[in-house]
This record gives structure tokens, C-alpha cells and sequence, in this order.
């Protein structure tokens, strides 16, 4: 559920979790919540969506990887002994 999320959210569309919805409240934030399906249609039918969060940042697969083994590789180093 939270790759749907972050999708939508770098795609610029309006994002919608249940309170429920774990990680993905943290993502499109508190302002984004709804808590039954009625508080949904509500939001839905007024259009009352909330404004994408700021300092979202997101990167494509390979900027992903190259950045998660350069992290790998550097906690992996030995520690030198002073």
C-alpha cells in the first residue's frame, strides 16, 4: 500500500489513506486521513483534497539502488582502530 501511495504522491495526484493505513499516513500526511467511508465520499463528493505534503523527494529505481549500496558499502567497512 505504501508504493500506491508514494506513486500517486509523485505523480502530483490528490492521496487519500485510511486512518488505518500505517507508513502511508506518514507519507501524504495527517491532512489526508479519512476514517470511515462516509468521511471518504464526503471528501470525494466536496472535493475538498488535501495539499500534497512538502519536501517529498522522490528517484527513479537505479538512483535508489546505486544509493542504497553506496549506504551498504560504507556500514560495511571495517572500523579502524585508532
Amino acid at each position: 500500500m505504501a508504493l500506491c501511495c508514494l506513486t500517486y504522491l509523485s505523480c502530483g495526484l490528490p492521496t487519500l489513506v485510511h486512518k488505518d493505513g500505517g507508513g502511508c499516513i506518514e507519507f501524504a500526511g495527517k491532512e489526508s486521513v479519512y476514517s470511515s467511508w462516509d468521511d471518504l465520499k464526503e471528501i470525494l463528493l466536496t472535493k475538498r483534497f488535501p495539499s500534497q505534503p512538502q519536501g517529498i523527494k522522490l528517484s527513479d529505481w537505479s538512483t535508489c539502488i546505486k544509493e542504497y549500496v553506496d549506504f551498504l558499502e560504507k556500514i560495511c567497512q571495517p572500523v579502524k582502530k585508532t
